[in-house]
């Protein structure tokens, strides 16, 4: 019975260990992730919220994995003035024709760590939302929101080229002065 105990005990103790070596290396992965893309992200982001006076439709950033198959990305649109935005995060509801199963959709683990970002694990009529209020908070939150979300919910690493979509951007030129991992 002791023995028994013991290694239930030597289990546990391995498995915790092997858990909280994950955590620090993850946190090093996204930070990298981050910190690669923060730039091209927070520009784009800036260059969208000086433009107030745009149709509300051109003012959104999308950001996916380029030559994503699956349908994986975050997207952001300010609504109207600048102090909140609508953002969204894939959910496989559009992989699907109505009535159809969907091609995708995201592990319980996965909606964990998206709802850690702030959007609702909900996802029945449609992707997973939330709104952001930035009336505090510099846009750099929302850049750190949507590439920690590709990051720790969809997989996406630092040697994943990413595409931006950005069509108010790209009508006026704006080009970043930072290049990321492209």
């Amino acid at each position: 019975m002791l023995v028994v105990k013991f290694a239930f005990a030597a289990a546990v103790v391995l498995a915790s260990t092997a858990a909280c070596a994950e955590v620090p290396a993850l946190a090093a992965s996204r930070q990298a992730f981050v910190l690669e893309n923060r730039c091209a992200v927070t520009e784009r982001l800036m260059f969208l919220s000086s433009r107030p006076d745009n149709k509300k439709r051109e003012r959104f950033l999308i950001i996916q994995p380029k030559h994503d198959l699956i349908g994986y990305f975050v997207q952001c649109l300010f609504n109207g003035a600048t102090t909140e935005m609508l953002c969204e995060a894939a959910s496989g509801f559009y992989s699907a024709k109505a009535g159809q199963p969907r091609k995708w959709q995201l592990s319980s683990d996965a909606l964990d760590r998206l709802a850690v970002y702030g959007f609702e694990r909900d996802s029945a009529a449609g992707n997973h939302r939330q709104i952001f209020k930035l009336n505090a908070r510099p846009i750099s939150h929302v850049t750190d929101m949507m590439l920690g979300a590709l990051h720790d919910a969809y997989g996406v690493r630092i040697e994943t080229p990413l595409e931006f979509k950005a069509p108010l951007a790209d009508k006026f030129g704006f080009s970043p002065s930072c290049k990321p991992n492209s």
